[in-house]
């Protein structure tokens, strides 16, 4: 009977290490999930612009989310796909003509004078990461929200339109 006892204990003991495997899960009290941490960073797909005489501008806008009191900026790729050969003036950034917000457009401001050496901008040339910022009376008319913003510049007799990207512009704290 010893025997017979001593197996019931180990068999008992056994299956009662495994049992809390075997059982019912314990629930944890439902929390709601936990998000995970937005990113600031700009989340728009990078695609090209309509084609122009060869001319494609792609912007990039460098956050997604931008403070009340940050002016946006963005990054500028231009690529050339044609033949014409345009002048582009190596001392100045890219000639912005006017930058479209929400549908309304705003000219940019122009330089008094543009000095320095001319660039031929050729076949097959790209510029890429190029720095622009909204020009600050365009900022200015920025509300707090989502906002489409759009980009054009004149290269001689040619106007070369960025894709729409969207960005967020903060509320005030």
């Amino acid at each position: 009977m010893y025997g017979t006892k001593r197996t019931v204990l180990l068999i008992a003991a056994a299956l009662a290490s495994f049992w809390t495997g075997c059982g019912r899960p314990t629930l944890a009290p439902l929390t709601p999930r936990a998000r995970p941490a937005r990113s600031n960073a700009a989340r728009t797909k990078p695609s090209w612009g309509p084609e122009t005489e060869g001319l494609q501008c792609r912007l990039r806008p460098t956050k997604r989310l931008w403070p009340p009191n940050e002016v946006p900026s963005f990054k500028v790729d231009l690529r050339h796909r044609g033949e014409r050969i345009f002048a582009l003036a190596a001392s100045a950034s890219l000639p912005l003509d006017r930058v479209v917000v929400d549908g309304r457009e705003y000219p940019a401001p122009r330089p008094l004078s543009i000095e320095g050496r001319i660039s031929p901008l050729t076949p097959g040339m790209e510029l890429t990461n190029q720095p622009i910022s909204l020009p600050r009376s365009v900022y200015a008319s920025l509300g707090s929200g989502p906002h489409t913003i759009q980009i054009v510049f004149a290269f001689e007799d040619v106007e070369v339109v960025s894709h729409r990207v969207a960005i967020e512009v903060a509320g005030a704290p």
